[in-house]
């Protein structure tokens, strides 16, 4: 017997299923016929839905993803390279006019 072959479901597919389930009008086995896959996968993407709603609420006072020092330890180089940059000019003509002046910016 050949190995089936796994199918990746999108976001869209996923959330579409969970609120059908989590609405209730129809049971498992029906979600499961209509929209062919596994019960068990619309009871675990169901879990994983219910488990992550407290987080969705809360406030945005939470702890920031990375600390101030690796904040400027990721952005102390950048400023240093946007401080070395000096504009320059260029001229960009078309059909053997002078069509617009661009400025660019180029390492010193």
């Amino acid at each position: 017997m050949a190995n089936p072959i796994r199918r990746l479901h999108d976001a869209s597919f996923k959330t579409k299923v969970v609120l059908e389930a989590l609405k209730g009008h129809k049971i498992l086995a029906q979600l499961s016929r209509e929209f062919g896959i596994h019960a068990q996968m619309i009871t675990d993407w169901k879990r994983q839905v219910i488990d992550g709603l407290p987080t969705l609420f809360e406030s945005g006072t939470s702890k920031p993803a990375i600390s101030s020092e690796q904040r400027e330890q990721i952005e102390a180089p950048l400023f240093q390279q946007i401080g070395q940059l000096k504009p320059g000019r260029f001229l960009w003509f078309k059909q053997g006019w002078a069509y617009n002046f661009c400025y660019i910016f180029r390492p010193a």
